[in-house]
């Protein structure tokens, strides 16, 4: 079942913007930063919003399936990854 997922990463352009995504968006957040609201994704501050959710995705890492950061990045990975699953269901 995951080798039909990940051919769609067979592709070097998908590939390197796949790893681009998921480079720029699993970042290590020390607990002062956490605690202070940091979205390591767009850099702000936030006084509430900040939270650790599990992604749609299946990677064999575990630490690739989370993303800290606030609502509207939250948002925008989850667009992004829907999207992707949706080209690729579609190809089928």
């Amino acid at each position: 079942m995951w080798s039909k997922f990940l051919s769609v990463f067979n592709t070097d352009d998908a590939f390197l913007e796949y790893k681009e995504h998921v480079k720029s968006h699993t970042v290590y957040i020390p607990w002062h930063k956490k605690l202070l609201g940091y979205c390591p994704c767009c850099g702000k501050y936030f006084k509430y919003g900040i939270r650790t959710v599990r992604r749609i995705t299946s990677y064999a890492e575990e630490s690739n399936n989370w993303l800290t950061s606030c609502k509207k990045c939250r948002m925008e990975d989850f667009e992004y990854f829907a999207e992707l699953l949706n080209n690729f269901h579609s190809d089928i």
